[in-house]
Order: structure tokens, then C-alpha cells, then sequence
């Protein structure tokens, strides 16, 4: 990697980047949703009294970021009423009659002083004569006091949302925990107060997937790069096709070795900032049956990835590919609906054939996925462990005239 800046680059740094970035992508959409989902009309009135009390723009302005007291309505020289660059001043045609009590409260904690004039200019500058409105502004500063006002709006909005969210609030606490009692599972379920299990899962699911595709791409990457170089054959001849493919899985392990180290820390940063405490209990508590989840999601993952990249080795038997590619992905969404529609039937077959669909692989993907909400027993997520890696042995074995086809053709 070192003589040859350009591997490097395709091989381990653009897959870095790219997988990082998509770690910063779903931190951000899984913080949206717990934003959205977790967050209670008491959490927004202390933003808001954050916000109020403390501005790091009034900071910035004036020394000190407590709010200002009301500001002092000029209308006219004095000393007191001197023209300063941080004062807001309002043309009007009629000075003396203008009420200017409704602007007062608006810039009430972020402006000094308003000056009332016919013919007057400070740096921000409201010009309501003959029927207009335009705020002007003339300097950083006062840009700066249009950005505290702007904010102001959107602690208006965000009173609002409090107390939107306080009334939804009241009508929870009249509902109380709804529990589901399907025969299926081993306990009740939950519907409310899993937000931060479903964050969770998303995490760990987008984890997993990108892990497994560093991992999987990280060999057909190294081909195809020594393949256009015309330096595949070459290769494999002068250091032996044992060598090669322990450097290949070097390199797997160098590139989600790196990605791991890199995207772990964050992760775990994200969950202790914005889960709620119940979570991270429940982590703590089920932290054994947790690791076990994540090996089944891995492993599931992992076997219908896998079977979707065979597809690639077979592109010259079209319909092949295709069942290869789609097929099990079909398998996988389609199985849902009858597996919870199993769930709610009392009869033992039901049962037997719920729990059949959970322990094989592809077909039980979305329960597996699930399973800290579910609620599934470790024992089902180990027996679906051993299918998919006995599924994924299967494939290596049965797919190496195949992938020897493909060695070929490039």
C-alpha cells in the first residue's frame, strides 16, 4: 500500500470514507427519529430556557450572554438616547404617535435601544414608511442581531411543540402501557416506550451491513483492480494462490478492522447521549442475550448478502443470477406478514411453524432483526446462528467452479 499510493486509495481508503460516511448518515437519522420520538414537552421548555438565558451570540455582541433588559424606546436626542452600532432604529412618517411597543417586546433580551425617527440610520434599520417593511442591515454585527431574532421565531414554534407534546402526553398517561399478548412470543410486547430500542436496532442493523459489505467487496476489489492492470495472473503465479488469498484476507480484515475502530466509538457516543436511561438499563441487563443478537444479525445478513454477490460469478446464466439476486430478498420481506400472522394462532402447529421460520436463515431475517423487541429466546437466535453459517459454508462450497469461472474471465 505504501509503494503504490493508488491501491491504497481504491482498496482502503475510498471504502473507509464511504462506510464512514454512511455511519454519519444513519447517527444522523437515527438521532432525528429519537429527537422526534423520545423527546418530552419538559425536555423542550429546557432547551428553550437554555436558549433564552443563555446565547452565545449575545455573547459575541456584548460580553456576556444573559439577556438584556427591555430595551429603551428613543424618540428623540438625549443622553441617554446616543446612537450606537448594536441599536435598531425604525423609520416611520409620524415619530411621535408611532407605537413601537410591539417591536419592543420583539427585540426584548437582544437590543439596547430603539430609536424612532423619520430620517435616522443604525446598522440594522427598519424602514416602514409609506406602507413598506424592510429590515436593513448594514454590518456583521447587526446581521448578528437579525440572527438572534430570527432565533426567537423559532423558540415561538418550539413553544408550540411543547405544548403540542404535553398534551399528547396527558393522552398517554390516560392510555397507560399497551401490551400485546401474542401466543407466539414469550412475553408481552410493548408498543409504546421502544423508541430507544428501535434505535437500536437501526444502528446495529446499518452497522452490520456495512461491516459485511467492506467485508465482501474487499475481494472482488483487489481482482478486479490487478485484473485491469493485467497483473492478476502474474501475481497469483509469482507468490502462489495460498499467499494471495491470505493477502486477501488481509486485506478484509485490515479495511473492517479500521472501519470498526473508527465507527464503534461514535456509535456508543451516540447511544449514551441520546437514548433514554431505560435503554441503556436494558443493555446493561441483557448484554449477554444482546451479543448473541448481533452474531444472528451478522449471520443473517451475512447469508443473504452472500447469496446476492453469488449472482455476480453466474452473470452468464441470466436467470440463474437473477433467482441468486432477488429471490432471497423477496424470501426475506415476504415471510413478514405469515410469520406474525403465526404469532397470533393458538395452535401448536402454528407455533412449531413460527419458530421453524425464526431458526432458518433468510426466511427469519426480520424476526431476527427484531428480536430485543420481540423478545425471542437466545436458544431460537443460536439455532438460527448455526443455519445461516451452515448456509453460508454451503454456498462457499457448492459456488467454487463458479468463482474459478469468474477468476477466468477476468
Amino acid at each position: 500500500f505504501l509503494r503504490v499510493p493508488r491501491l491504497f486509495l481504491s482498496l482502503m481508503l475510498w471504502p473507509l470514507a464511504f462506510g464512514l460516511g454512511m455511519v454519519v448518515v444513519q447517527l444522523t437519522f437515527t438521532t432525528l427519529f429519537a429527537k422526534t420520538t423520545m423527546e418530552t414537552a419538559d425536555d423542550v421548555r429546557e432547551s428553550i430556557a437554555s436558549q433564552r438565558e443563555d446565547s452565545p451570540l449575545r455573547e459575541l455582541l456584548y460580553g456576556s450572554s444573559a439577556p438584556l433588559p427591555p430595551p429603551k424606546i428613543c424618540r428623540g436626542p438625549g443622553s441617554s438616547c446616543a446612537f450606537q452600532s448594536l441599536d435598531v432604529s425604525i423609520t416611520v412618517d409620524e415619530p411621535d404617535t408611532f407605537d413601537a411597543s410591539h417591536f419592543a417586546t420583539l427585540f426584548t433580551g437582544n437590543v439596547e435601544r430603539i430609536h424612532v425617527c423619520k430620517d435616522c440610520r443604525t446598522d440594522l434599520n427598519i424602514d416602514l414608511r409609506s406602507g413598506r417593511r424592510t429590515f436593513n442591515v448594514h454590518s456583521l454585527g447587526a446581521l448578528a442581531l437579525f440572527a438572534l431574532l430570527d432565533s426567537q421565531k423559532e423558540t415561538s414554534i418550539r413553544e408550540y411543540k411543547a405544548r403540542a407534546l404535553a398534551a399528547r402526553e396527558r393522552i398517554e398517561e390516560m392510555e397507560g402501557s399497551i401490551l400485546i399478548h401474542a401466543p407466539g412470543l414469550r412475553k408481552p410486547i410493548g408498543i409504546s416506550g421502544n423508541e430507544g430500542l428501535a434505535a437500536l436496532v437501526l444502528n446495529v442493523a446499518a452497522l452490520v451491513l456495512i461491516t459485511l459489505w467492506l467485508a465482501l467487496r474487499a475481494h472482488r476489489r483487489v481482482l478486479d483492480y490487478f485484473s485491469r492492470n493485467g497483473a492478476l495472473q502474474p501475481l497469483v503465479a509469482s507468490c502462489g494462490k495460498r499467499q494471495f488469498y491470505s493477502a486477501l484476507w488481509l486485506v478484509m480484515f485490515a479495511r473492517v478492522g479500521c472501519f470498526l475502530i473508527a465507527s464503534m466509538p461514535a456509535t456508543v457516543l451516540f447511544f449514551i447521549e441520546t437514548v433514554d436511561q431505560r435503554t441503556i438499563d436494558f443493555i446493561r441487563e441483557h448484554s449477554g442475550e444482546l451479543a448473541v443478537w448481533v452474531i444472528a444479525v451478522a449471520s443473517s445478513l451475512g447469508a443473504l448478502m452472500l447469496t446476492g454477490s453469488i449472482s455476480d460469478l453466474k452473470h452468464r446464466h441470466t436467470y440463474v443470477a437473477f433467482l441468486y439476486r432477488y429471490v432471497p430478498l423477496a424470501i426475506c420481506i415476504g415471510t413478514v406478514p405469515l410469520w406474525f400472522y403465526l404469532t397470533f394462532q393458538q395452535s401448536v402447529l402454528a407455533h412449531a411453524v413460527q419458530l421453524l421460520l425464526t431458526a432458518l436463515p433468510l426466511f427469519g431475517l426480520v424476526p431476527i432483526l427484531l428480536a430485543p423487541v420481540l423478545s425471542l429466546q437466545p436458544l431460537l437466535l443460536s439455532m438460527h446462528i448455526v443455519f445461516s453459517l451452515a448456509m453460508i459454508l454451503l454456498l462457499l462450497r457448492r459456488n467454487t467452479r463458479w468463482f474459478a469461472a469468474h477468476l477466468e474471465d477476468l
